[in-house]
């Protein structure tokens, strides 16, 4: 489950990297409006999941499979973002969830980092 969660966390993050000289101070959710995708395989763990963002909400769908074992998984949630910081706030197993971390765009490619993943993942505009 930690991996599907920093999965997700990751695809919010990439999805919020984007802002141009026309955007605010507080940045522009207008280039991360939309739908972004991912899909990631190693020995014995596979996941692939998308990620559709509103101008305040997102919502990650996807499938990841561990040792042969197929789960299905769906988050909702709200994102603020602060120049090249996002803070996603969703509720998993019960319990809310607060993660922080940079993101960018480059043309149709987002980048997440959170802040407690060693990693980047990288999505693709849909």
């Amino acid at each position: 489950m930690k991996k599907t969660l920093l999965i997700i966390l990751s695809i919010i993050t990439i999805s919020f990297t984007a802002c141009n000289s026309n955007d605010d101070e507080q940045g522009s959710n207008d280039s991360l409006t939309g739908t972004w995708a991912t899909s990631f395989s190693e020995e014995g763990f596979s996941f692939s999941e998308t990620l559709t963002f509103t101008a305040t909400t997102f919502l990650v769908v996807g499938t990841e499979t561990e040792d042969g074992e197929t789960s299905n998984y769906r988050i909702e949630g709200t994102y603020q973002l602060d120049g090249e910081s996002i803070t996603a706030s969703f509720t998993e197993e019960n319990q809310m969830q607060t993660n922080t971390g940079i993101y960018s765009i480059d043309e149709d490619k987002l980048t997440l980092k959170w802040d407690d993943n060693d990693t980047s993942d990288i999505y693709t505009r849909q």
